[in-house]
């Protein structure tokens, strides 16, 4: 039960991150990556995920693993890498 709620605080933890992150990227790609995310913690399946975006659920997870091992910066392309202005509260 306890690896179950820290699951669900980790989750809501990280659908906050995401919410706040769509609110100031303004790059179509990334937003679109964010709304994945969103959909992903707020269902909890990249299958529902991917079919509430209109893509595979392999697409998904790829962008998942991304943004959770590397964070928003993960989201963007490399080219893109250089480029990025992160708000504060993703780089702490």
């Amino acid at each position: 039960i306890i690896h179950n709620q820290k699951n669900i605080m980790n989750t809501t933890h990280q659908l906050s991150k995401v919410s706040k992150s769509l609110k100031t990227v303004k790059d179509n790609a990334v937003r679109e990556r964010l709304l994945m995310l969103k959909y992903y913690y707020q269902y909890g399946s990249v299958w529902k995920a991917g079919k509430q975006c209109g893509c595979s659920h392999a697409k998904v997870k790829y962008w998942k693993d991304r943004y959770e091992q590397s964070g928003l910066r993960g989201l963007y392309t490399i080219k893109d890498f250089s480029t990025i202005n992160l708000p504060i509260y993703d780089i702490l």
